[in-house]
């Protein structure tokens, strides 16, 4: 007989049936752990804890530059604006606009008057003109000079010898680097960086040591490993003390240049003509906007960029470039150039 023509009996009503596999729990069953073996094991850490050291812990990423000069051009475009110099280019709109008025009045009465009394007149005109612009342009240089004197320009760090000021132990570490072999330099500089990025360590040290092994730059910048190793180092110490500060004051100077020549050409054409020239509106309401792009005029402020001051180490010079860096350009270059460690060389 096959078992299809004699199945089981069927359960009671209310038994529940198994179905599918059997699963056992982790901690319940054969195969769970015994506690005489988690306590064997919590006695056995223990008794090695003293002796575990703690994990090592990933150095912090070096700081983003651009964070420091957005901060700081946000720092100087915030005075500014509180200042009210974003309403400076409507101002002269409104006020070329009033003398232009009057100067249209006199050129419609200009058969009452004889030649020299027109000239008295035009001449009262812009006497009262240049009066009140001489106004603006006093109540200018208060807030111009406020600015610069709030975010001075600072020193470029690692290009500057602090000997002026520097404590003795100093003078002795950069003597020493100033004669040992340029890796005993880069070492010094490499254990003075603090890790931790709000540590500010001794800038006076790092610096200066910074500067001295900028200065000693011919004699590694034909090491490619040794020159690789020393821009890794100098451009983290860049990076640490380049702050918000230091961006704020080239910055600012930037910004004030282009709002004062942007006003003063507007002015010239408002005190030879008597009227505003339109074509000068939109470079005077660019320069006293915020900008689009704060961090590019930071950059296009600074003495030097970080990618030049990495040419520059390596002994290089930008492709659109003939002189040194930042000066004529040249369409004839076509890539970096190596600079010559000394005079021409017999080919």
């Amino acid at each position: 007989m096959k078992a299809a023509d004699n199945p089981p009996p069927a359960p009671p009503t209310g038994v529940a049936v198994p179905t599918g596999l059997t699963v056992w729990s982790p901690s319940y069953g054969p195969t769970s752990q015994p506690a005489g073996a988690a306590a064997a094991a919590a006695d056995l850490h223990a008794t090695l804890a003293p002796f575990l050291t703690q994990p090592a812990r990933a150095a912090p990423p070096p700081p983003d530059p651009r964070l420091a000069m957005a901060d700081g051009a946000a720092r100087v475009d915030g005075y500014l604006e509180s200042a009210g110099l974003a309403a400076e280019p409507a101002a002269l709109f409104a006020l070329s606009a009033t003398y232009a008025a009057q100067f249209d009045q006199l050129a419609r009465a200009a058969a009452d008057y004889t030649v020299d009394g027109m000239l008295k007149q035009r001449s009262a005109v812009f006497d009262a003109l240049a009066a009140k612009l001489q106004a603006r342009a006093t109540t200018l240089a208060k807030t111009f000079t406020k600015a610069l004197r709030d975010w001075p320009l600072m020193r470029d760090p690692g290009k500057e010898l602090l000997l002026s000021k520097a404590r003795a132990d100093v003078l002795s570490v950069v003597s020493t680097v100033a004669i040992a072999p340029v890796r005993f330099g880069l070492e010094v500089l490499r254990q003075s960086l603090p890790a931790d990025p709000a540590d500010e360590g001794d800038r006076q040290l790092v610096e200066s040591v910074g500067a001295m092994l900028w200065m000693r730059r011919a004699e590694w910048s034909t090491d490619p490993k040794l020159a690789e190793a020393v821009v890794g180092v100098w451009r983290r110490m860049v990076a640490r003390y380049r702050d918000a500060d230091f961006y704020a004051g080239y910055y600012s100077v930037l910004r004030i240049d282009r709002m004062a020549r942007a006003w003063v050409a507007a002015t010239n054409t408002m005190l030879q003509t008597g009227v505003f020239d339109p074509a000068l509106r939109p470079p005077l309401v660019l320069a006293f906007e915020r900008p689009d792009d704060p961090v590019a005029l930071v950059e296009q402020a600074l003495p030097a960029t970080d990618a030049e001051d990495v040419l520059t180490a390596f002994g290089l010079r930008p492709g659109d470039q003939t002189g040194r860096v930042g000066g004529s350009r040249s369409s004839e270059s076509v890539g970096p150039i190596r600079l010559p460690d000394r005079g021409a060389r017999g080919t």
